[in-house]
């Protein structure tokens, strides 16, 4: 069954200024928590896109952007397989069986707020949860 990544809440209010979502430095109500426990590891927020790579048998079966297929010869969304690919050669991911989500960014991407360019897939959340744990929404995923 394939997932979709939750989307991970931000603990600082986020406003609209000058037609962009922008954090401000106000604390979320309810993530109070986040500052008070020092378990808890902080790691940027991308502004990107959601994808996941499937992989089983060491093959990659699919990719996804949230709950949309991504066919792997497709026009409009050719950035995404690239990106994949580029994350794959700088060794972002290996091809160990499962579901692994990174957020997508750069040239063609919400506007390339980081002026990358090319494509590539940044905080492949699987390997972060693996290593630390990952805590979304005050759950341990």
């Amino acid at each position: 069954m394939i997932m979709d990544m939750p989307k991970l809440e931000s603990p600082f209010v986020r406003k609209m200024i000058n037609d962009r979502y922008v954090v401000v430095p106000e604390i979320n109500p309810g993530y109070e928590w986040v500052f008070e426990d020092a378990s808890v590891l902080a790691i940027e927020k991308l502004d990107g896109t959601n994808v996941s790579v499937v992989i089983e048998n060491g093959n990659v079966k699919s990719i996804w952007n949230r709950t949309e297929l991504i066919p792997f010869i497709n026009k409009g969304k050719a950035h995404i397989i690239a990106g994949v690919l580029e994350s794959f050669s700088r060794e972002y991911f290996s091809l160990e069986d499962g579901q692994f989500f990174g957020e997508l960014i750069g040239e063609r991407v919400n506007g390339n707020p980081y002026r990358l360019e090319g494509q590539f897939m940044g905080a492949i959340f699987n390997v972060c949860k693996k290593s630390s744990g990952l805590q979304i929404m005050g759950q341990i995923s």
